[in-house]
């Protein structure tokens, strides 16, 4: 649900009020057990995933559309993803930040055995964080009760060094 107020009215407040909190869908778990990457070297691989329940109702849609100007995510990028980017986030408390410091594309190359080639380690940061995810679901909430969970969106954004971040300070590090 987005809400969007610009000068509300009374009305408009006691109808806000009347909504359902939001309760936060926590995806990543979810997000993890599905495929972004092609791990073949060559040719091209399409993820599209279905998976109806025994009455024929639609209960996991997973699609996978990599962006044509930076390709498929392949073998590099699946070790950025899964070796580089997860353990950052597992050093990290809880509750995560909105930016995630992932360190310097030299460093990153040479973590992935890469030498020190920023180049194919910033594609691959580029491949992951532009393949365009369309995700149907259906769930159980901590009540047990069904509920339906639907987006189209990217992972993550990529902040390289030297760009202006959010808050207006100047990224050093991806």
């Amino acid at each position: 649900m987005v809400q969007m107020t610009i000068g509300s009215t009374k009305k408009q407040h006691a109808q806000k009020s009347a909504l359902a909190p939001l309760s936060v869908i926590r995806t990543e778990t979810v997000f993890s057990k599905f495929p972004i990457h092609t791990l073949s070297k060559k040719g091209s691989v399409e993820i599209h995933i279905t998976r109806e329940d025994k009455k024929g109702k639609l209960e996991t849609y997973w699609r996978v559309s990599p962006n044509r100007d930076f390709g498929e995510p392949r073998q590099l990028a699946f070790k950025i993803d899964k070796l580089i980017i997860n353990q950052r986030i597992d050093e990290l408390s809880l509750p995560l930040p909105l930016i995630i410091r992932i360190g310097s594309l030299r460093d990153i190359a040479r973590e992935c055995g890469c030498g020190g080639d920023t180049n194919i380690v910033k594609r691959a940061f580029s491949q992951n964080a532009s393949v365009f995810i369309t995700a149907k679901f259906t769930y159980a909430d901590v009540h047990r009760q069904e509920k339906q969970f639907e987006m189209q969106g990217t992972r993550y954004s990529l902040v390289f060094t030297g760009e202006e971040l959010p808050n207006g300070a100047t990224a050093e590090v991806v």
